[in-house]
């Protein structure tokens, strides 16, 4: 036990595992070459709901409230935002 006062030995090991990998890395079931990943983003008012979708085209919100049967109310304030990944980070925290 330490005591007030006691001087600790101060380390920079983390408590954790950081791996991170990237997207050509990963096994993420690429459809073809053609085709590009983008994060979709769903706001509502019970929060957000989140995907990641493959398309060889920059999709449409139309596009998106289609494919994925969304419950789209943008008259309650809710909007979809739509991004290309470039790079996967995956953080392991062990």
């Amino acid at each position: 036990m330490r005591m007030y006062g006691e001087k600790t030995k101060v380390t920079n090991k983390r408590p954790y595992k950081i791996r991170s990998k990237r997207k050509e890395n990963m096994n993420i079931n690429q459809p073809s070459p053609n085709h590009k990943l983008f994060a979709i983003y769903h706001q509502h008012e019970y929060g957000s709901t989140q995907w990641l979708l493959w398309s060889k085209i920059f999709p449409t919100e139309e596009q998106v409230v289609a494919s994925l049967d969304l419950d789209f109310e943008p008259e309650l304030d809710e909007f979809i935002d739509i991004e290309e990944i470039e790079k996967i980070h995956i953080l392991e925290l062990s």
